[in-house]
């Protein structure tokens, strides 16, 4: 049998680093590629689709010759463009300049390196205290043989420089609400006694974001519209602006009495300033079960908006388009069937009270 040091020792062949130094420039999209071949692939893979305008009037009826489909656009409520006090302007009208921070500033972050370091820390791995000043340990000892520092000295340098970071989304607010029923003489539950805590942003402002997004350039429709098989004159339903809903709200205003439903045909677009405007529906909703538990037994829950003329695969894909408005805390109680229908208004009034 040979010695251990008569063996051969063979070095393992490892694999060079090669860092993503390549952006793709498609409006709010962040991969990041290799080289050029890559952002090719992914260029045809993800956005291989064309954003070109027809050039036809939204109220047209427009063929599409790939598919044979027919679509019949609303003839008042076109989405026409605007400046920003809603003067209508001519068609093909380019946009307001747009001023961008320059690519290179990443503040409070001396570079992208820090951002996307917090960001894979903070949030995606979410990794503790201790572990972030191993690694960032370790990471220093890799960078002092050439005279270099890691993005951050410790945890506490980290979040420090996240708590500086601008904010650059919608503020949260809170207003509170409390019981105004009847209330029993003698041991009254507690939570009739106690205000509670409605945590919410600005739909308004929410909304605005949302149609300023340029990550949803071609898929938003600003006006309703029905879609036909050109062959066989059959419906064709794919997005929300293309439903009965979206169309019968553009078109008409139900009005509900004990002995009939009438509609009143044009309800909306007898008023002559809504002429050239785009219906925004906004879609809400709200998860009837504990999204988590904190402590003193507070339970969750949340309330989402989106809007209804983006498309649905943009809805999906985590790209803004389906936001949380709002959440209130509700505490657990014996009680739970006269402060199930407590919570219940409370949402209905939080609802009412933002959205007006």
């Amino acid at each position: 049998m040979p010695e251990d040091h008569d063996i051969p020792q063979t070095q393992l062949k490892r694999r060079a680093f090669s860092a993503r130094r390549i952006q793709c420039p498609y409006p709010g999209c962040k991969h990041w590629l290799k080289n050029t071949s890559g952002l090719k692939s992914h260029q045809s893979a993800m956005h291989s689709y064309s954003f070109t305008h027809s050039g036809q009037a939204p109220h047209s009826r427009c063929a599409s010759f790939r598919h044979r489909l027919i679509r019949d656009y609303h003839e008042v409520l076109t989405g026409q463009i605007c400046d920003e006090n809603g003067n209508f302007l001519n068609p093909g009208t380019p946009p307001a300049p747009y001023t961008m921070k320059s690519p290179d500033d990443w503040t409070p972050y001396r570079n992208q390196l820090e951002f996307e370091a917090a960001e894979f820390l903070y949030t995606e791995n979410q990794m503790s205290a201790r572990q972030i000043d191993k690694i960032l340990y370790y990471w220093g000892i890799t960078l002092a043989v050439h005279h270099d520092n890691p993005p951050f000295a410790d945890h506490k340098d980290l979040y420090n420089t996240i708590d500086a970071t601008p904010l650059g989304d919608v503020a949260w607010q809170s207003f509170s609400l409390e019981f105004s029923g009847e209330k029993p003489a003698q041991d009254c539950p507690l939570w009739m006694q106690q205000s509670y805590d409605v945590w919410f942003r600005d739909p308004h402002a929410i909304v605005q974001n949302m149609l300023a997004n340029s990550a949803y350039v071609g898929e938003i429709d600003y006006t309703t519209y029905c879609e036909f098989q050109e062959k066989d004159k059959k419906r064709r339903y794919k997005d929300f602006m293309s439903g009965d809903w979206a169309w019968n709200q553009s078109v008409c205003v139900p009005y509900s009495y004990d002995f009939a439903l009438i509609l009143v045909q044009d309800e909306i677009a007898q008023d002559p300033q809504t002429h050239g405007a785009a219906f925004i529906p906004i879609i809400l909703g709200s998860d009837k079960t504990t999204v988590s538990v904190a402590t003193g037994q507070n339970d969750y829950y949340p309330l989402y908006l989106s809007i209804g003329n983006v498309h649905n695969n943009i809805r999906r894909a985590h790209r803004d388009a389906l936001v949380l408005v709002g959440f209130m805390a509700i505490p657990k109680s014996m009680y739970l069937l006269f402060f199930s229908l407590f919570t219940l208004k409370l949402t209905c009034c939080s609802k009412q009270k933002r959205c007006q």
